[in-house]
């Protein structure tokens, strides 16, 4: 009786979907989207894993055929999704994810009030900028000098190549999202002069790049472990952003703002003065990660436009699909980056490199699919008839 009953629900459920799909032909229904009740954590973790186990095993099929040596699969496979993380390797994985980490929370401040900062990029340039002429025309300074100077300077940087969208946004209503992506451009094109030929900053060797840093301000490794002491730049951040947006009256009225920016001006929140203070501070945050992508690598650094990457863009990503959650943004980039390093090793094994942007692509736009899955519903709905009609 019982599987007699499953059975006949199974047919009248599949009956009622056929009937629906003849009324899309019809008109009288309409293929849909809907917003779900707030996601359950369990659904968003589990959302997470299912796109990761997807991911791993579309990337799987693709080494299994790029790779001259199919005998060496596993060991491709596992270099990508494992040896980043459980072996000493993962220092490695930390030292990437610290700027993407940094980045991300400032991308967060300022999507904590609905604003689109899309210009991590040109900010974390701005910033790395700003910290490489503190050290060029004050080298002389000591480097306990240097390096606080440096990093102020690299924050001020990012706020000041944020400046323009947060003006223009509070007192003009220009969309930040094009500015703040206009200004990627603007910024990587004034750093490519200043390293030019015939830029201020060139090492005067013919080519366009310009003389590295002194090793005395560059930031070292914590003993031996690999791990560079940026990572407390991180902790410092993130216990910074969680305070202040979960704590502070100012994150309050963020919130607020971000959500109804009528009803914050009705209760006498500064709305124009909070737009500006928070695209201000998610600058000089992105800011400060362009400072430890120059000097927080271990390396003896140069300043370049191109050393940022797309960890601004990705920055992005990270943030929408952690939720803005501090510890989310911490294992969403943490993975991104461990994906991502072991995907570029496989150079060794005749891999072309574009298959870690590949996999972290697919990575990125499988869980933000599972994303859209948890918080939306695709249906086939009735048409609502319009009253009168």
């Amino acid at each position: 009786m019982k599987h007699t009953a499953i059975f006949d629900k199974c047919c009248t459920g599949i009956k009622s979907f056929f009937k629906r799909l003849e009324g899309v032909f019809k008109g009288t229904h309409r293929i849909g989207v809907r917003k779900r009740a707030s996601g359950i954590t369990g659904q968003v973790v589990f959302s997470r894993i299912v796109a990761i186990v997807a991911a791993a095993l579309l990337v799987g099929l693709v080494l299994l055929i790029v790779l001259n040596d199919k005998t060496r699969f596993g060991e491709a496979l596992e270099r990508v999704f494992i040896n980043r993380f459980f072996t000493a390797n993962i220092a490695m994985t930390i030292k990437d994810a610290v700027p993407l980490i940094i980045a991300t929370f400032g991308i967060a401040v300022a999507f904590r009030m609905k604003l689109w900062n899309i210009g991590g990029n040109g900010q974390m340039i701005a910033g790395s900028m700003f910290a490489y002429g503190v050290w060029f025309y004050l080298r002389a300074l000591p480097a306990w000098v240097l390096i606080p100077l440096m990093m102020l300077a690299a924050m001020l940087g990012g706020a000041v190549c944020s400046s323009i969208a947060a003006f223009t946004k509070a007192y003009l209503n220009v969309n930040e999202t094009i500015v703040t992506l206009m200004m990627n451009y603007a910024m990587i094109q004034l750093g490519a002069f200043m390293i030019s030929l015939v830029g201020p900053w060139n090492a005067g060797t013919g080519f366009n790049n310009s003389e590295p840093m002194s090793q005395d301000v560059v930031l070292p490794q914590i003993g031996k472990s690999g791990i560079y002491v940026t990572v407390f730049i991180v902790l410092v951040v993130m216990l910074l952003y969680y305070f202040v947006m979960n704590k502070s009256k100012w994150g309050y009225e963020m919130r607020v703002t971000g959500e109804n920016s009528n009803a914050a001006r009705y209760a006498g929140m500064p709305v124009k003065r909070n737009i500006v203070l928070s695209l201000l501070i998610s600058g000089a945050i992105a800011g400060l990660a362009g400072y430890c992508v120059l000097a927080g690598n271990g390396g003896q650094p140069t300043f370049s436009p191109s050393a940022v990457g797309s960890i601004g863009f990705t920055a992005v990503m990270v943030a929408w699909l952690s939720r803005l959650n501090p510890w989310g943004i911490a294992l969403m980039a943490l993975l991104i980056s461990g994906i991502t390093n072991g995907a570029n090793s496989l150079q060794s094994f005749g891999v072309d490199q574009s298959i870690a942007e590949f996999a972290r692509g697919l990575i990125l736009m499988l869980i933000l699919a599972m994303d859209f899955l948890t918080r939306y519903k695709i249906g086939i709905y009735e048409k609502e008839t319009k009253e009168g009609a």
